[in-house]
């Protein structure tokens, strides 16, 4: 039967043909059934569905029949539709050919088309954000998506709308109509204004529809909409002075500001000018005998604007009559028809209010001292004041001008002086933007006082300046990177010098190099110099000479060292330059797999996989050879070949292409060699190599028997496995052939015996191997074996390998783990997903990273990866890079399982949270520092304490490089010892530094694992070490605390009582509180103060607890009190929550531990979210783990648990380091498991 169509409404005619002899009669069914793998398949209203199969005669010698089918016609526009034709049950001894048929329902609907409204609406009052909504309309609902594009057409003019202005510009967007909808909405957001002006109309155009028209087959089509004035008219115009007193002693061509402000709520659509006089004969001032006469001037109120201002000069003239009540000039306005109200300048003869200068740092406030000439009087005073930018001197830099974006009140204010008073204080918040003004000026002059006779204000003794320090916004600068390394004959390294951060003041630094393990004069020159930076570089480069000396040296390191002069911080201050040589001592190991089970069929991908035995820091190119055995490969695939293996990769697969061609030829194989390379070891033989069997499909002259497969993939309960078997050349008699199961309880094969008869050998024979479905969980694989009989020369055939899925298993259980949790930046993650048992069949693990306060830069691959895990495998792993980001920041992500396919689900532990550990905060600094302090023996003992001789020499090698060259697992080790070492950091001597060290962190200092706690001599407190330990300790002291200056302290000295507050812990409930119980080390002698506040953790204040701040005080002889934090009950359960209480500006003490964590325990019910995804077994071992490590003292290391299971590590006081038995910071009694 072959394909039909019809447009809708008409029959769908099929033609049925017979080929072949048509001497006799025959016959065939059909019927019609949907089109289940179509693009748009019909639906039963569509067509006339015939479902029961409608029997077509076909007479001798008739070859061709017709049957119809009808369809349905509809006023929609729609895809065209499919249904099929299937035929059936020939009779006749007619055997049916092409069984079905597509019928095509071809759509005669016109596309709807689209129209759009004209809407109106009150701009919403002053500062409103209302909405004009467009509504976009379809004549007919559509069977297909609709789409258009839409835009705002700018344009200017008398009564238009201003895009950004009048509204909010609208972003260009398109409208999708689902099919079914007709009408869509464009949201235009009205900005409201305080303006009186005339209605206003903007414009929408729509555009570029697709499955719809405009009307008229328009290209696009606009709509108008209306935004209606809601504002009243002005009710009057109204003048101010500043100042509005002047001294009649004052200097000539006093500076006299003049404001027209409009008043009514609302302001003038289009400028409006007021013209101002000064003096008036009703005055008790009189032009040209009590001041110099003033021309009369323009002031503009622009359009829109609330007020407008101009100045003029004034020269009082002094005379020798004592006016207590001053004498009064008025300052006149006139605008049209506009109501102007006037002001008054008072010539004062009295005594004036004066105000003092004012200096605080940004995010302070300025206090400006105001004095009265006299006490205030009864009911008080009001002095009034106005902010001028910079010092109007003309002497100020851009830089040093405050602008009133530097300060709040910058419109001026008053302040009110109590009765009897004899000054005030005007008080200036000054604003902590994030630009670098370095010191910033603005001026205070006071305008007026609420009894101008008695209190005059007089120009020349108004104004004070107010300076803005600005030190906590000095830009940064800082190396780009921390670390860089150069090759010994590269001749030179150029790093750059980043600044972060907006300035407006040129800056000046200062750089120079400084020795490390590589020598001035042998591994490089001396070199420094100034940087200037002007306020718009924003980087600069430096370059040092590195020196080929010709001998092989390794770790070889400097670095440059930057140095602020003028308005500068610094950021990232140093960095360390690596002078690499040609050797690398621990070259990762790589061997070749295959990953095709062995064979492939001529024409596909021999595929195979490049490993590495553990991740390595940079790309290797491996160097490979392809060889083969006949004649298979592609051309241009044999010989010599690279793969890269990406830095931090596990494995790396690729494909070697082979040719089908149609020679009947013996199969061959493809065989791949690593050869050696620059930065890797080959594997020893076997795996330097592997080879793929290539499998010849070709029927020929040449004697043999063809095998299509050589392995096969079934389920239990699934479809059968079918392969073939063809002689190549006619034998000359009857073949047969046994097929034979390797285990017939798990795959039988049919038939038994293939049999070729004499004459019929070029017919292919068809195999079905089917699944047995047994009860067991198993996966099988079961080889089918052939015998031949009857084709000389030829006995045994290729066996045929079948993998058995099983469907009786329960789904397996995936578990993340990765290692370590914790890494610096720059650094790898190990991820491994580990399996309940073998899935049975191949699997990909998907793995989703997501940025917590990390961003998708910091890491790589950004979004996530796929872990493969092989059939009978219960695990797989891949790797994570973290990058060196910049920033100083730690940075947390999180990794976890995704979307698994069918047959695996999240065990308990499917999302990890990761830390990076930015490389330069200061634990990375002193652990980088007191590494490199350590010699390698010391090194080995400090992190794992006692080794047998075969672990010291297996691990010695691994420790003999600095911090930075360290296997990421260990650095994150050498990490959190060395922040375990700095303690509170508040040290005034190496003595005082051991004293707050226990017995486990002093012999880890100094790498002493020689004997148990108890008999170290390096338990000893300070006094009672000799000389020679305190030289020791000293040196790795100094070194980890970054002073190489710290005195030694000992004995003598008076030690200082030490603060210190503990944790407090409290389950959520009404009137619950925290107690934080703050102690002094000893009773102090004189009285002892400190300052404490609370800060948010995962609790927020207000929220979870009430804020908290203040001051205790001991009195001699106190030793301990408590502070008490309110917890605030709600219904939420949201798992633990912690905040932080902070101790700091001790008096008569020194800070010991100097923070507390304040945990507050929910008391609310189990989380329905946790318990609908993770079940309630997981989620309780979810909280045990969290309870557990928060719970737990905050020693070196950690512990938790999961669902029973004990985490973490970390000894606690008291514990071995080394030793027989696994301790808890991790470190085995085999360290073989530091090896990825």
């Amino acid at each position: 039967v072959a394909n039909a169509s019809a447009t809708e409404g008409s029959a769908v005619t099929f033609t049925v043909t017979r080929s072949g002899a048509s001497g006799n009669a025959v016959s065939v069914h059909w019927n019609t059934k949907a089109d289940a793998t179509g693009t748009n398949p019909a639906g039963t209203d569509d067509y006339t569905a015939v479902t029961t199969p409608t029997k077509l005669d076909f007479g001798a010698g008739v070859k061709t029949q017709t049957f119809t089918v009808a369809t349905a016609a509809d006023s929609a526009d729609e895809p065209d539709e499919t249904f099929r034709v299937v035929l059936s049950s020939p009779g006749g001894g007619a055997a049916i050919g092409a069984a079905e048929a597509v019928g095509a329902i071809n759509d005669d609907d016109d596309p709807p088309t689209l129209s759009i409204d004209a809407p109106s609406a009150d701009e919403g009052g002053d500062r409103g954000r209302d909405t004009l909504r467009f509504t976009v309309s379809l004549s007919a609902a559509s069977g297909k998506q609709v789409t258009v594009d839409y835009a705002e057409v700018a344009a200017t003019g008398e009564n238009v709308a201003a895009s950004g202005v009048d509204y909010v510009a609208l972003s260009s967007g398109a409208l999708t109509f689902a099919p079914g909808q007709t009408s869509k909405t464009i949201d235009v957001t009205m900005r409201g204004d305080r303006i009186d002006e005339n209605n206003e109309t903007l414009t929408v155009r729509l555009s570029s529809p697709v499955n719809a028209s405009f009307a008229g087959n328009a290209a696009s089509l606009n709509g108008s909409g209306t935004i209606r004035d809601d504002d009243d008219p002005p009710s009057h115009i109204e003048l101010s002075l500043s100042p509005s007193s002047v001294a009649e002693s004052a200097s000539p061509n006093q500076s006299i500001r003049v404001t027209a402000t409009v008043k009514g709520g609302s302001t003038y659509a289009r400028e409006r000018t007021v013209t101002v006089t000064v003096g008036d004969t009703a005055d008790s001032a009189v032009s040209g005998t009590d001041y110099q006469p003033v021309s009369s001037f323009d002031v503009t109120i622009a359009a829109g604007a609330e007020r407008g201002s101009g100045t003029f000069r004034f020269t009082p003239i002094a005379d020798l009559v004592q006016e207590l009540q001053g004498e009064q000039v008025s300052v006149n306005g006139a605008s049209g028809t506009v109501n102007v109200r006037p002001a008054a300048l008072t010539i004062s003869d009295k005594a004036p209010v004066t105000v003092a200068p004012a200096r605080a740092a940004e995010g302070g406030a300025l206090e400006f001292a105001v004095t009265l000439p006299e006490p205030a009087p009864a009911g008080g005073l009001t002095v009034s004041y106005e902010i001028l930018a910079g010092r109007g001197n003309g002497g100020d830099a851009n830089y040093q001008i405050a602008t009133a974006a530097d300060f709040a009140d910058a419109d001026g204010g008053s302040i009110a002086i109590a009765a009897g008073a004899r000054g005030g204080v005007i008080r200036i918040e000054a604003v902590d933007d994030a630009v670098y003004e370095s010191e910033h000026y603005f001026t205070v002059n006071l305008t007026g006082t609420g009894n101008s006779d008695d209190f005059p204000v007089i120009v020349g003794a108004n104004s004070a300046v107010g300076a803005i320090t600005d030190e906590g916004d000095l830009p940064v600068f800082s190396f780009r990177s921390p670390n860089h390394a150069v090759a010994e004959d590269a001749g030179a390294i150029t790093l750059f010098v980043d600044k972060t951060g907006d300035t407006l003041v040129p800056a000046t630094l200062t750089w120079a190099t400084v020795e490390g393990s590589a020598e001035a004069g042998m591994d490089f020159e001396t070199a420094g110099g100034r940087l200037g930076f002007a306020p718009d570089d924003s980087e600069k480069t430096v370059s040092v000479v590195v020196l080929d000396d010709a001998v092989s040296d390794v770790g070889e390191r400097f670095s440059l060292q930057l140095e602020a002069v003028a308005h500068a911080a610094l950021g990232q201050a140093s960095a360390a330059i690596d002078i690499e040589d040609n050797d690398d001592a621990l070259a990762p190991e790589l061997r070749i797999v295959s990953l095709d089970d062995g064979a492939v069929t001529e024409g596909g991908a021999a595929r195979f996989a490049l490993r590495a035995e553990r991740a390595h820091e940079k790309d290797l190119v491996a160097e490979l050879t392809v060889a083969q055995a006949g004649s298979y490969l592609a051309a241009g695939e044999s010989g010599a070949r690279q793969v890269t293996l990406r830095a931090g990769r596990l494995e790396q697969a690729f494909g070697v292409a082979t040719e089908d061609d149609a020679l009947d030829e013996p199969d061959g194989s493809v065989t791949v060699t690593l050869v050696s390379g620059e930065g890797y070891e080959v594997a020893p033989s076997p795996d330097d190599a592997a080879t793929v069997r290539v499998l010849d499909d070709d029927l020929g002259e040449s004697p043999g028997v063809y095998v299509s497969v050589s392995r096969l993939e079934i389920r239990e309960g699934g479809a059968d496995g079918r392969y073939t078997v063809a002689l190549k050349t006619d034998p000359g008699q009857e073949v047969s052939i046994e097929l034979r199961s390797g285990d017939e309880t798990a795959v039988t094969v049919a038939p038994a015996t293939l049999v070729f008869a004499a004459g019929e050998w070029s017919t292919p024979q068809a195999v079905t191997v089917t699944a047995v479905d047994d009860p067991d969980e198993e996966s099988e694989r079961v080889v089918i074996s052939h015998e031949v009989s009857g084709y000389p020369g030829q006995q045994g055939l290729a066996e045929v390998a079948v993998e058995v899925a099983d469907d009786d298993w329960t789904a397996r259980q995936v578990n993340l783990e990765v290692q370590p949790a914790t890494v610096i930046e720059g650094g790898h993650i190990a991820v491994t997903a580990n399996l309940s048992g073998p899935p049975g069949a191949e699997v990909i693990v998907p793995i989703v990273l997501t940025a917590d306060s990390a961003e998708p830069g910091d890491f790589r691959p950004e979004t996530g990866l796929g872990i493969r895990i092989g059939a009978r495998a219960i695990m797989g792993r891949d790797t994570v890079a973290t990058v060196v980001d910049g920033d100083s920041d730690n940075d947390t992500f999180y990794i976890s399982l995704g979307d698994l396919p069918e047959g695996l689900e999240a065990g308990g532990s499917s999302s990890i949270r990761v830390t990076i550990v930015d490389n330069q905060t200061r634990g990375v600094r002193s652990a980088t520092r007191w590494w490199n302090a350590l010699d390698a023996e010391a090194r080995l003992r400090a992190l794992y304490g006692n080794l047998s001789a075969a672990d010291r020499n297996r691990l010695l090698p691994w420790v003999q490089f600095g911090f930075d060259l360290l296997e990421d697992e260990m650095r994150s080790r050498v990490l959190f010892e060395a922040i375990d070492l700095l303690g509170g950091n508040h040290y005034r001597s190496v003595a005082d530094w051991w004293q707050s060290l226990n017995c486990r962190l002093r012999r880890v200092a100094v790498g002493d694992g020689k004997v148990s706690d108890s008999s170290s001599p390096w338990c000893a407190d300070w006094p009672q070490l000799d000389a020679e330990q305190r030289d020791e300790a000293a040196r790795v002291g100094r070194a980890l605390l970054g002073d190489s200056q710290l005195p030694l302290g000992g004995e003598p000295e008076a030690v200082e009582p030490a603060l210190s507050v503990a944790d407090a812990r409290v389950n959520e409930a009404d009137g619950a509180a925290l107690e934080f119980v703050v102690s002094l080390s000893e009773p102090a002698s004189e009285a002892v103060s400190v300052s404490y506040a609370t800060r948010d953790g995962s609790a927020t204040a207000g929220e979870d607890y009430d804020a908290a701040q203040g001051a205790l005080r001991f009195e001699p002889g106190d030793t301990e009190h408590t502070v008490s934090v309110t917890v605030l009950d709600d219904a939420h359960d949201e798992g633990e929550e912690t905040l932080t209480l902070e101790l700091s500006a001790p008096q008569g003490a020194v800070l010991g531990r100097a923070a507390a964590t304040g945990t507050i325990v929910n008391s609310d019910p189990l989380p329905a979210a946790w318990l609908a995804r993770f079940g309630r077994t997981a989620a309780e071992h979810a909280l045990d783990g969290v309870s557990a490590r928060l719970e737990d003292r905050r020693e070196p290391g950690w512990r938790g648990s999961f669902g029973g299971i004990p985490l973490g590590g970390g000894p606690r006081g008291g514990e071995p380091q080394g030793g027989g038995e696994e301790d808890e910071t991790g470190a085995p009694e085999e360290p073989e498991s530091l090896v990825r």
